[in-house]
Parts: structure tokens; sequence; C-alpha cells
């Protein structure tokens, strides 16, 4: 990326900074997560990378990529994006009918020019990826709103998500959300005052569904610090912490 176009969207962020949001407004920059998977024994690394920062209006809109566990709901939740309409509410999208959209017609576009290497006609490219999308049924959307305002207690509103094309069907949903309070948390990354939450994870593909009960911890200006996922009956199944922070450099 040329500097000149980096440091336009680095002011354009900043000039929002006197908002507060729970994520990350740095286009950029990379979180470093350790994932431990208590089933399985094992440690790993994950990322997520701030890749698109910009304003829509009167709403910073900030894109985050998700690579390894904290793509919850599978491919279609690899990119979360955030939505800060005022300075106290973030609202976090996990899952979007418009973003899976978005990703389906970059597929259609990509096997497209590799079948078709010489067509130019966009149009005709898009009539046959129209055409598709009349066989399918999507919408909906999963998502959390993160206030700066929120009290223990606080009820989180349920969400879903549908996919639907003959024969396969989708649903992901969030339900039973609680705000649990604010609370300060300490990781290799830093001392963190966040945002803690609690909501029921559902996601079913066809005859197969997996529920997950999650608990979160969101900082202002940072994004997720931790997640713990369990069983119904409480026990630790995986848990990921913020362990780096990595801004790019200029």
């Amino acid at each position: 990326m040329k500097k000149t176009l980096y440091l336009f969207m680095l002011l354009a962020a900043c000039s929002s900074a006197v908002k507060a949001q729970f994520c990350n407004t740095q286009k950029g920059t990379l979180l470093y997560y350790e994932t431990r998977d208590t089933e399985k024994e094992t440690v790993q690394t994950d990322t997520s990378c701030i890749v698109d920062v910009y304003k829509s209006g009167d709403t910073l809109i900030v894109k985050q990529e998700n690579r390894g566990k904290r793509a919850e709901f599978g491919d279609a939740a690899e990119q979360i994006t955030f939505r800060c309409d005022n300075d106290k509410t973030t609202r976090m999208t996990l899952m979007s009918a418009d973003y899976l959209k978005e990703m389906m017609y970059r597929y259609y576009l990509d096997g497209y020019h590799q079948a078709n290497p010489e067509e130019t006609d966009e149009e005709k490219m898009k009539k046959g990826f129209d055409e598709f999308m009349e066989q399918l049924h999507c919408e909906g959307e999963v998502y959390i709103p993160l206030k700066t305002d929120a009290k223990a207690g606080d009820k989180l509103p349920e969400s879903k998500f549908l996919y639907k094309l003959k024969p396969i069907k989708m649903t992901a949903s969030v339900s039973n959300g609680t705000v649990i309070g604010f609370e300060t948390l300490t990781t290799e990354a830093g001392t963190f005052n966040c945002l803690k939450v609690s909501y029921q994870a559902k996601y079913k593909i066809m005859f197969i569904s997996e529920t997950t009960y999650m608990t979160e911890w969101y900082a202002e200006n940072v994004g997720l610090v931790k997640s713990e996922e369990r069983t119904k009956r409480g026990k630790v199944m995986a848990t990921s912490t913020l362990v780096r922070i990595e801004k790019p450099s200029i």
C-alpha cells in the first residue's frame, strides 16, 4: 500500500478515536492470540488482522479477519465487522447475509475468470451470478452489541442467520446473552479494563449441530482480550488469550 494512502486511512481512524469502540481502529494491526484446546491438549497461535477502516456517514466501520479458532461459525465468519454508530455502542457482526453474498460473489468471479480467462464482459459475468443467487435464500445477521454504559445483568438480543441452497440448509444463532460486568484483565499484551459478556452460540448444517457457551472479554480500542468456550455443564473446552498487539510501521 502506498504510504500516502496508509496515512490517510490512519488519520481517518484517529479522527474517530474520540468515540469509544470495542475494537482496534488502526488498519494493518495484528492481534495475536494463544489458543488452548483442553480436549486435544494443544496450544496454537491464532491471529486477527484489521484489514479495513472507513467511515460510512457517521458510522465508523472496521473489518477484521480472523484465522484459526476465532472463526466460530466456519469460513463465513472469517471476517468480523464492527460498526460504531455512536459513543456508547459497538455492533460486532459475526455473520451476515450481506457478507456471505459478497464472499460468494468473489469466489464466483475467481472461478469464472479461471474458466474463462479471456472474458471481460462484466454484465455477462454478473448475469450468471444473479441466476445462481435466484436459487439461494440467505437472510439475517448474528451480532453482539457491546456498550460502554452496559450494566451487569443486561440482556443481549437474540440474533439469527439462515442460508438455504437446496438441499443444503445452514443456520447460526446467538441467544441467552448476558452482560456480566466490567473486569480488569492482565495478559502478556497488557492490562485492560474489559466488558465481560456470555452467550450461547449454535451452529447447524443439515442434521449436524453444535452448541457452545461463550464467555468473552472486550477492551475499548483493542477488541477481544480473552474468550472461553464451555460445555453446557461448564467444562472449559478452549480458551483464547490476547498475547501481543503488533501495530503497522508507517
